[in-house]
């Protein structure tokens, strides 16, 4: 287990998480992290990942994409310290500060669980494999998620690259589909802040 002192250096002017949604306010395109069941279950959290496993590029589902999207890369820092760049949008309003659209600064992680804090507020996420895909799900859709089997797309990030390149341009990131964690990836796809969160 490795705890990390986390320092926030710049705060998205909406700090909700993965999409700004919450799945309290209504009841991908690359395989490279697909990785098969010889050694880790299809899904449930990963246990006691090492650092290698955090870091990556994740994106936030490609159906919600008219409504908010993030990309999220995970770095090796000074100290085997996990920095972050963040890049959030939403349909709320406009994100980013004094012209600069990245977040940027440092998580703690405990376990399978990651946290990134700004001032009082913290979001906490959790690294698990969902058929076969490497995720980080907010709280509140990890909850769901275990609950009932369900996935509520604006709580989820699907690791879309195994390393992070700092000169990447998050912007250039393709979102993968919310389908690749469907165990029937025909079924049809709704809206889960109106409808609520889809079978998985």
């Amino acid at each position: 287990m490795k705890n990390i002192v986390c320092v926030l250096l710049l705060l998205p002017a909406v700090a909700l998480g993965a999409c700004g949604r919450s799945a309290n306010s209504a009841e991908n395109g690359n395989s490279a992290e697909k990785e098969p069941a010889l050694t880790q279950p299809q899904s449930g959290a990963i246990d006691q990942p090492t650092l290698e496993q955090w870091y990556g590029v994740y994106a936030s589902p490609k159906e919600v994409a008219g409504f908010t999207g993030t990309v999220l890369a995970l770095e090796k820092g000074k100290s085997s310290v996990v920095e972050y760049r963040k890049l959030f949008y939403s349909d709320a309003g406009p994100t980013g500060k004094d012209g600069d659209p990245y977040e940027r600064g440092e998580c703690t992680t405990s376990g399978s669980s990651l946290h990134m804090a700004s001032g009082k507020l913290t979001d906490s996420y959790t690294l698990a494999r969902i058929q076969g895909h490497v995720v980080l799900m907010r709280t509140d859709a990890w909850g769901m998620y275990q609950k009932s089997g369900k996935l509520y797309d604006y709580g989820i990030f699907i690791k879309v690259e195994a390393g992070a390149d700092p000169a990447l341009r998050l912007e250039t990131v393709t979102h993968p589909s919310i389908k690749l964690l469907y165990s029937d990836p025909s079924k049809p796809w709704q809206d889960p802040f109106v409808h609520g969160p889809n079978d998985g």
